[in-house]
């Protein structure tokens, strides 16, 4: 997983090197929450904190496109169902996460020194096998097909260095099964904050 990381992420410079568009990479940490929903009473959420890093080029005065990966580890569970769904959601895992994520974008400019930022695209996420209490429970293991809608604004710290702060709503196309028995049906979705410094080429 990781070479297909660091193979997409190369792909992403070397395009934007290539067409000679004006390109702005971001190393940074996104703070990813994905939720279950399954009735009135019945949420789950899992914490996850990843490393992501972004390559954006633009393609005139108000669109632009990006594309980025991330990998990263789960944090923490918070928890509160109802006792029919209880065995389909642990206390406490460990589980990873990784994503590609391609979006169209349209900004403008408040001011000569900050950008402002959304886009609609998609991101394939995918989660790892969760292990919890020593189990391995091989039927958690999902890959995620989601639109993701972002915002975010960009501002000039020093020349040729923004600082980026943005978050992103990802909505899968169908509904998940319970993570340890894979039964049940519930929504989900995903919600991220990011923060990152970006270089200017």
């Amino acid at each position: 997983m990781k070479k297909k990381l660091t193979l997409f992420i190369f792909f992403l410079l070397f395009a934007c090197h290539s067409y000679g568009y004006r390109l702005i990479v971001t190393p940074g940490i996104t703070f990813i929450n994905h939720f279950y929903i399954g009735g009135d009473h019945n949420h789950y959420a899992e914490t996850y904190k990843a490393y992501s890093i972004t390559a954006s080029f633009r393609l005139n005065r108000f669109l632009m496109v990006s594309g980025g990966a991330l990998t990263g580890s789960i944090q923490g569970i918070d928890k509160s169902v109802e006792s029919t769904y209880d065995a389909y959601f642990p206390e406490e895992a460990t589980r990873d996460i990784n994503a590609f994520f391609f979006q169209p974008q349209f900004f403008f400019y408040t001011n000569p020194e900050n950008m402002f930022y959304a886009g609609l695209g998609i991101e394939y996420i995918w989660l790892d096998t969760l292990i919890s209490d020593k189990v391995i429970y091989e039927k958690s293991k999902k890959t995620l097909l989601v639109y993701q809608a972002s915002i975010g604004d960009r501002f000039l710290l020093f020349p040729s260095v923004v600082f980026d702060m943005g978050v992103d709503f990802a909505f899968p196309f169908k509904k998940i099964t319970g993570v340890l028995n894979g039964e049940g049906s519930f929504t989900n979705y995903f919600v991220n904050l990011r923060v990152g410094f970006g270089i200017l080429f």
